[in-house]
């Protein structure tokens, strides 16, 4: 089998299947799909195993998160000879073009790493990623054309920075080269953190805008207000930023840690999650990194 599509699964039975779903329905049928549970009760793997019999399910008996259950993924489809390991968020839905215009493009060259457009799920032609970047003098990621409509303007085949391991294909092979997926980080900058070391390894991240996918934005996460991406959002940045403090300058840390302290000031007003900005800030100066159990 060429490809093993990883996916992470944590209480997904909303989107889960519908996910899966569209995977089968694509026009390349060179695939395992190998779902990590991070120990589900709302009877999503049951949900999963009863429709989808063919899906590769390990069950990991507790909540390793989004890195690690990734990694686990991972090492699945190196010890199996796959050729490459797409991950993939559970709660995207796939265009039939999706992973066969993905394979084109990795089969040119062993270098690239490519990525999908992305629209948001509830608005079909609006994007939420087309290529990104990470803006060194904040700490944050870039996506292109967040929240613009599509009509054509971002069509062009590019490396790029930055993108999100939302939909990613990565030959095996890589992972001789480049270490891991960080699993300190639980989620959220997991991802950042792999572009940098990929791109610092002379990989080539590249932009597919063939290549099409829908995301329901946040659903594992509970949005970008709830308490968790708040914590680890924020937690995660000031260890990312740390652990590459070489490509940073000065200003973005002082950036960084005063525009957290206004945050927690003033904005827990409009957003009282961002009390655990500071509890963030605490974890990561304390090494207190994996899961946070609220």
């Amino acid at each position: 089998m060429t490809v093993g599509i990883v996916l992470v699964n944590y209480n997904g039975l909303k989107f889960q299947n519908d996910c899966i779903r569209t995977l089968y329905e694509m026009d390349c049928r060179e695939f395992e799909i190998i779902l990590v549970d991070n120990q589900s009760t709302d009877g999503s793997v049951e949900k999963t195993r009863e429709e989808f019999p063919k899906v590769k399910i390990l069950e990991m008996g507790d909540n390793l998160g989004v890195a690690k259950g990734n990694n686990v993924g991972i090492k699945y489809c190196m010890e199996h000879g796959y050729e490459y390991v797409l991950l993939l968020n559970n709660d995207t839905e796939a265009d039939s073009k999706m992973l066969s215009e993905l394979l084109k493009v990795a089969k040119e060259s062993e270098k690239k790493i490519p990525v999908s457009k992305i629209y948001y799920y509830d608005r079909p032609n609006v994007l939420w990623f087309a290529g990104g970047e990470i803006n060194w003098n904040r700490g944050i990621t870039v996506h292109y054309g967040d929240e613009v409509e599509d009509k054509g303007q971002f069509d062009e085949q590019k490396h790029i920075e930055y993108a999100p391991t939302c939909c990613m294909l990565i030959p095996t092979a890589v992972f001789d080269k480049v270490d891991l997926v960080d699993e300190k980080t639980f989620m959220y900058y997991d991802d950042v953190d792999l572009c940098v070391r990929l791109n610092d390894a002379g990989y080539e991240i590249t932009y597919v805008p063939t290549s099409l996918l829908w995301h329901k934005v946040n659903s594992s996460s509970g949005g970008a207000k709830s308490k968790i991406a708040i914590y680890y959002n924020n937690r995660n940045r000031f260890y990312f930023m740390n652990k590459h403090k070489e490509k940073f300058p000065k200003s973005a840390f002082a950036f960084t840690f005063f525009s957290r302290i206004i945050k927690v000031t003033f904005g827990r007003i409009k957003t009282p999650n961002n009390k655990y900005i500071l509890e963030a800030y605490r974890d990561y100066k304390r090494g207190n990194m994996y899961r946070k159990d609220f």
